[in-house]
């Protein structure tokens, strides 16, 4: 299944109509008519990195079948793993594992919130100090995260009002307004807001 993409020419607008869980952009330069370009223009030998993850798909219920703009802009056009395995299909482990490359047992996210998991203990726990957006800030990367972060960030935690420094730009879904398609709410680099009669993807595809 292809699951990310690495682009280094034009983003095509269109994929801003995806049901997405969570977007990080890592680009080196924008040009003027903002298409994503590398260090240098294009032609860069430093790419630009978009990970794009939509949750949730399920194989035997063929949920990609009822997602065509998914499958013909991500599965069509992303990079196939052909032996990719998950090692905890629960979202917050999941999620950790993504962000820094390690086991749940090693992360020590293991469940969806507080004592065994969530975005509370994934900050207090130091785990959120080194992820792929330090390395990539580390790296000379201009960083965006847009979506949903992890289970249990709330609008009301002092983590939602402190979003990780080596994020430019953090446009995060924050209960109670995470699962509110319509009217949901937001960090917006440490300022929460809430966006009435908008849809959710709508939204998020704007921003991004």
């Amino acid at each position: 299944m292809k699951l990310f993409s690495m682009v280094t020419g034009n983003m095509k607008t269109t994929i801003k109509t995806l049901l997405l869980t969570y977007i990080i952009y890592c680009y080196c330069g924008v040009e003027a008519n903002n298409n994503i370009v590398g260090d240098g223009g294009v032609g860069s030998t430093k790419p630009n990195i978009i990970i794009i993850l939509a949750d949730d798909q399920d194989v035997l219920l063929n949920s990609l079948n009822y997602m065509p703009k998914l499958k013909k802009y991500l599965t069509n056009e992303g990079v196939t793993l052909p032996n990719f395995y998950v090692p905890t299909p629960v979202c917050a482990p999941s999620r950790a594992s993504i962000l820094t490359g390690k086991y749940a047992h090693n992360t020590g996210i293991l469940d969806l919130d507080e004592p065994n998991g969530g975005a509370i203990k994934f900050r207090s726990s130091g785990q959120e100090n080194s992820t792929i957006g330090s390395w990539l800030k580390g790296a000379g990367y201009s960083t965006a995260f847009y979506g949903k972060y992890m289970n249990e960030y709330s609008c009301d935690s002092q983590i939602a009002a402190a979003p990780p420094v080596y994020w430019d730009d953090w446009f995060v879904l924050c209960d109670p307004g995470v699962y509110d398609y319509w009217n949901s709410t937001y960090t917006d680099n440490g300022k929460i807001v809430r966006y009435t009669n908008e849809y959710q993807t709508n939204t998020l595809g704007n921003r991004t």
